[in-house]
């Protein structure tokens, strides 16, 4: 059995346009931003300053099914 339209395939999910970082410097810098944020949330954690705001949780949810 002979399978034509393999590149054409290929192609479609080589380019879905997803953007990867170009530089490791841009990549560090996302990552040292994340690093802090995951820090202050861990430290807001420990303290038992972190509200979970359920209606916000509730209306993600909500919009995520409704695509």
């Amino acid at each position: 059995m002979k399978i034509n339209g393999i590149r054409r395939v290929d192609q479609l999910y080589n380019t879905t346009g997803v953007s990867k970082p170009s530089a490791k410097k841009k990549a560090g810098e996302i990552s040292n931003e994340r690093l802090a944020k995951v820090e202050e949330l861990k430290q807001k954690i420990n303290a038992g300053e972190y509200k979970i705001d359920p209606e916000k949780i509730a209306a993600k949810i909500t919009s995520y099914y409704q695509r």
